[in-house]
């Protein structure tokens, strides 16, 4: 794989030029890690968000609330990591089907046997 960011990529992005081979694989992998992200974002979604004061005291409490607004600002970052991931995987299967490297193409072709 090979990430181009070369002069024509705008700011901030930039093109994978990927073996065509292996699209399905990368995709998977990317996929994967949809997979542990959302599970970790499920699992620890509370503890970022509700954290209890150690006290009663205003600069404990206000401390806690600011603890938590941090907590949301990173869940919604990864929120948008998993929507930027969704899409990369898409453009991936995108990239596969017009290569003809699915595995569904490949397992319709191997069915129809040789022509």
């Amino acid at each position: 794989m090979f990430v181009d960011t070369g002069a024509d990529s705008s700011p901030g992005t930039g093109r994978m030029i990927v073996d065509p081979a292996k699209l399905t694989q990368l995709k998977k992998g990317i996929e994967d890690e949809v997979t542990q992200v959302r599970e970790w974002l499920k699992a620890n979604r509370d503890p970022m968000t509700k954290i209890d004061a150690p006290g009663h005291d205003p600069c404990s409490v206000d401390t806690m609330g600011v603890m938590s607004q941090n907590g949301l600002t990173a869940i919604d970052k990864a929120n948008a990591y998993l929507v930027r991931l969704k899409m990369v995987a898409e453009k991936l299967n995108e990239s596969a089907l017009a290569y003809g490297v699915t595995e569904d193409n490949n397992a319709a072709a191997f069915r129809q046997g040789p022509e």
